[in-house]
């Protein structure tokens, strides 16, 4: 399974205008937009491939109308955060019918977390550097950001410790933007995360967001 990232709406909708992907797993909270314009959008397009393409809202925010709001936005099913990985594939599996294409082309490739794990490596290091260089702007807002994102996929690759210290900075930066001391315990906490990954684990450069 080949796998492309976005960090915000943006860097999706001109992945979208590159190339066709089989499924979209979106998270409803994004840097620069929410998730149901980013998926509005999509459902919008001339092509008719990428406009019926299965969307997955990946959200905490499960609750009757937040299901109600995603589907009337054109959002086809919604995984729970925490995420478990065995209904995030489920789901997949679901929509994409047990065989996905790339190019046209039909596959039965897998995924497993021991094949996307230097994905996560990859993304620890990314968010380690971004927090450096938002403690440096005393910029509290994206280290919320940086922390809603490692809540959701840290549990899914078995780092639920991690995932609840994110959770821990986003609600206290979510209250209080200015508190940038708690950035100190996430960061360590990814240090300690990143050191537990191989050599090769960490050399690659691919990135990953939930």
């Amino acid at each position: 399974m080949d796998i492309a990232v976005a960090a915000s709406g943006a860097e999706a909708r001109a992945q979208l205008e590159s190339g066709y992907f089989d499924v979209m797993l979106l998270d409803m909270v994004l840097p620069d937009m929410q998730g149901e314009d980013l998926a509005r959008y999509v459902r919008a397009s001339a092509d008719a491939t990428t406009a019926a393409m299965p969307i997955i809202a990946v959200t905490a925010n499960v609750m009757g109308p937040d299901i109600m709001r995603y589907r009337a936005s054109g959002i086809s099913d919604t995984v729970a955060k925490p995420v478990s990985f065995d209904v995030l594939l489920s789901t997949i599996a679901t929509l994409c019918g047990g065989g996905m294409r790339k190019g046209g082309e039909t596959s039965d490739a897998g995924f497993s977390i021991a094949a996307e794990m230097p994905v996560f490596a990859a993304a620890c290091r990314e968010c380690l550097s971004e927090i450096r260089d938002a403690m440096a702007r005393e910029d509290g807002e994206c280290i919320r950001r940086v922390a809603h994102r490692m809540r959701g996929s840290a549990p899914v690759f078995g780092f639920a410790g991690l995932g609840r210290i994110a959770m821990d900075v986003e609600k206290v930066l979510c209250a209080d933007p200015a508190r940038l001391d708690v950035a100190h315990h996430l960061m360590a906490a990814l240090e300690a995360t990143i050191a537990r990954f191989n050599p090769a684990e960490q050399t690659i450069s691919r990135k990953v967001v939930t």
